[in-house]
């Protein structure tokens, strides 16, 4: 039973695809008015906020692929509440392809955000020892930093970087470099010269751009990327550090 908070979470998920341009920004419709709609509606009926549909529905034939593997990826949770990270995962394993999760687990209406990283199905209730419990859990885990450290190398910026379990690689800029990589796009190459694509430094310091050499390298989790900044040149060098270059690095 789809309760008035769920509602919410429907409504809001649904149309965030088009509010971020102004042109296809959408109205929705005033809560008295669904109830209304839904009164009249067949196979559905509405008790007090409360919206059920009549029929029984099974969400191996109602749902798509992606959104299938989301939600079964939540059932088969003792809690009931998963990580995206743990979304990622079961997806992956069915060989779905990551972007496509990606958009799915932050824009599906089956899902609702209840924390940082966490997620729920919507409609599921939780006691509230078992939430605050994974909230714990997720917050220990998010302590651990991506980028290492940074510092002048050779002339060039240098950023060491841990590799998440996933290929979606972003790091802030460290604020002594800001200046000199924000708003700015690099050329990204290998050791031999090879070119993986662009990197680019939004107006927050945030950097992008890695994934497509974490992905042809087949990167692991907690790999060492090393990414080399030529200001001059407008190229970053990117490489994975073997433990002597680190060890080297942190002596």
């Amino acid at each position: 039973m789809t309760t008035y908070n769920d509602r919410h979470a429907i409504f809001r998920n649904s149309s965030s695809n088009y509010t971020d341009n102004e042109d296809k920004k959408i109205e929705v419709p005033p809560e008295d008015i669904i109830l209304n709609f839904f009164e009249l509606a067949p196979d559905f009926s509405v008790q007090g906020d409360m919206i059920k549909y009549d029929e029984s529905l099974d969400y191996k034939i109602e749902l798509g692929e992606v959104d299938r593997a989301l939600v079964e990826a939540i059932l088969a949770s003792d809690s009931g509440i998963v990580t995206r990270s743990e979304l990622l995962k079961a997806g992956i394993e069915r060989g779905l392809n990551e972007s496509s999760l990606q958009v799915s687990i932050t824009y599906s209406p089956l899902l609702k955000h209840i924390g940082i990283d966490t997620y729920k199905l919507i409609g599921k209730n939780l006691e509230t020892g078992t939430l605050l419990a994974h909230r714990d859990i997720v917050a220990s885990k998010t302590k651990r930093k991506s980028l290492l450290f940074s510092d002048w190398h050779q002339g060039l910026i240098r950023l060491v970087v841990r590799c998440p379990q996933f290929n979606s690689l972003v790091v802030g800029s460290p604020s002594m470099f800001k200046s000199y990589l924000t708003d700015k796009k690099f050329r990204a190459v290998d050791e031999n010269g090879d070119s993986f694509g662009t990197i680019g430094i939004n107006s927050r310091g945030t950097i992008y751009g890695m994934n497509t050499f974490v992905a042809q390298k087949n990167v692991r989790e907690n790999d060492i990327l090393v990414i080399m900044f030529d200001i001059l040149d407008s190229v970053a060098h990117l490489h994975i550090a073997d433990i002597n270059e680190f060890q080297d690095m942190v002596d």
